[in-house]
């Protein structure tokens, strides 16, 4: 079928050698420092800082984050290169984004795209990933537990359009929706958890053309999808 075209000719453009070179950054919250290189042996101290150095390479940029708890409100602004930015685990254990009572995000991107997170926690924050601006697409958001306060995954955007939201476990606080996605076309959905939510997913606006595949909604308070 069409969508697993979309899937596979996507994933195969995420480590391309023969079109990007390829450059990893480590993160650690606890022997890191934000004056290193980011190399692992000298890594980070925030994902923020990897955010910053990264989008501004042509290249598959990948942010390895080591398993901590983070305090990160990450935002990445005009990722409009030709290039990758990829945030995941470094080993089996997911690192935690935690937020406060001041934290919104875990992520906030605007007018980016090409973007992919993986294996990571996220919990506390108001929303765990907003997208909005121009050419929001092509992002890949997976393999992550959700537990927050408002949306979990938000793409707000007239072009939020060929993303992959794949595989998430999404605990809500039966605010508002698991996972939302405003004027978007030709977006995948597939094998998500979303429950104690307002709405377990949902489409507004323009949408159209999207996949929901495969997908668990329970226990939301006005409708699953």
């Amino acid at each position: 079928m069409r969508y697993f075209f979309y899937v596979f000719l996507l994933l195969s453009l995420i480590f391309p050698n023969s079109l990007y070179p390829q450059v990893s950054y480590y993160v650690d919250d606890d022997i890191g420092n934000d004056s290193s290189p980011g190399t692992f042996i000298q890594p980070f101290a925030t994902i923020q800082k990897a955010a910053d150095v990264m989008h501004t390479n042509l290249t598959v940029a990948s942010c390895y984050i080591y398993p901590g708890t983070y305090f990160d409100s990450i935002e990445i602004f005009s990722n409009l290169n030709n290039g990758y930015m990829v945030f995941l685990k470094l080993s089996n254990d997911n690192p935690v984004l935690t937020g406060s009572s001041v934290s919104n995000h875990a992520f906030f991107i605007t007018n980016s795209s090409r973007i992919i997170i993986q294996g990571l926690t996220i919990t506390k924050y108001t929303q765990a990933i907003l997208i909005q601006g121009i050419s929001t697409n092509n992002f890949i958001i997976r393999n992550l537990f959700i537990s927050n306060r408002w949306n979990s995954i938000y793409l707000n955007s007239d072009n939020a359009d060929n993303n992959y939201i794949l595989t998430n476990y999404i605990i809500g606080q039966a605010i508002s929706a698991g996972i939302s996605i405003l004027d978007g076309d030709n977006n995948i959905i597939k094998s998500n958890f979303s429950f104690f939510n307002i709405k377990g997913i949902h489409l507004g606006g323009n949408a159209s053309n999207n996949y929901i595949i495969k997908n668990i909604v329970y226990t939301n308070g006005e409708c699953g999808i």
